[in-house]
């Protein structure tokens, strides 16, 4: 849609793409959310083949997986050297956040991440996929998400009933 796109251009203006930060320092904020976006991904996804491993019995070694990827010509990266000891020390690890040196450094790069999209938001620059891990980890670290608003629609449409975190029990509303 790239012809489309640029005529559209034309008429939403948007705002203007300026970063309000010292460059430098907004570089290094950029590291840190590269280095946390690629964590995060590896972690949603050496926690799918885990998950797969287990239902269909695959007997994989997510430890031995990480050594293989190490060693490849596309998916190469130092930080997996980090996944596969992570996984060698516990290989029951459920995610790659349960590990205390990986936690411990999504701590430390959470906020870049934060800062960088909401730059890049109110700059009109388009970043899903700094976006969509920052979602995955507010989500994987949440107790509670928004299924209560799917509830309420179920109910709304269905009188499905709903649970409140409040109050133990089943409810309806008469909409």
């Amino acid at each position: 849609f790239k012809d489309e796109r640029e005529k559209v251009g034309l008429i939403l203006k948007g705002p203007k793409p300026s970063i309000g930060e010292e460059k430098a320092m907004f570089i290094k904020k950029l590291e840190n959310a590269l280095y946390m976006s690629m964590m995060l991904s590896y972690a949603q996804g050496l926690e799918l083949l885990r998950i797969a491993s287990r239902e269909k019995d695959y007997g994989l070694d997510i430890s031995e997986v990480a050594r293989i990827w190490r060693g490849g010509c596309i998916i190469r990266s130092a930080m997996l050297n980090d996944f596969m000891e992570a996984f060698k020390k516990d290989p029951e690890l459920p995610n790659l956040l349960f590990d205390d040196r990986l936690s411990a450094s999504a701590d430390l790069n959470e906020g870049d991440l934060r800062d960088v999209v909401i730059a890049a938001t109110t700059t009109g620059i388009p970043v899903p996929g700094f976006m969509s891990v920052l979602s995955y980890f507010d989500a994987y670290r949440s107790g509670h998400l928004a299924a209560n608003l799917i509830q309420a629609q179920r109910d709304y449409f269905g009188s499905h009933t709903y649970q409140r975190v409040d109050e133990e029990g089943v409810f309806h509303t008469d909409w």
